[in-house]
């Protein structure tokens, strides 16, 4: 199941790369990046996760689910220079 949702938030965050913030659907591919990553924590939270770590899952989540997650809208070339 872990995996699953893995490979769920890389293809969300790779659909988010061809988007910049001022094209048409970027709020919705954005919220799907933001929410697939969400539910990756909290399958990694009930099935290996130490339960030490759970405090600072649970503020990663609240910070997510509040501020959102910075993604780079750069270009490979806008990189490369």
């Amino acid at each position: 199941m872990t995996l699953k949702l893995a490979n769920e938030a890389l293809n969300a965050a790779f659909r988010l790369s061809n988007y910049t913030p001022e094209s048409k659907n970027f709020h919705d591919v954005y919220g799907d990046a933001v929410e697939a990553e969400i539910k990756l924590i909290y399958a990694a939270m009930e099935n290996c996760m130490a339960q030490e770590d759970h405090p600072r899952a649970l503020e990663t989540i609240k910070r997510l689910m509040s501020q959102g997650r910075r993604y780079s809208y750069r270009t490979a070339l806008e990189q490369a220079a």
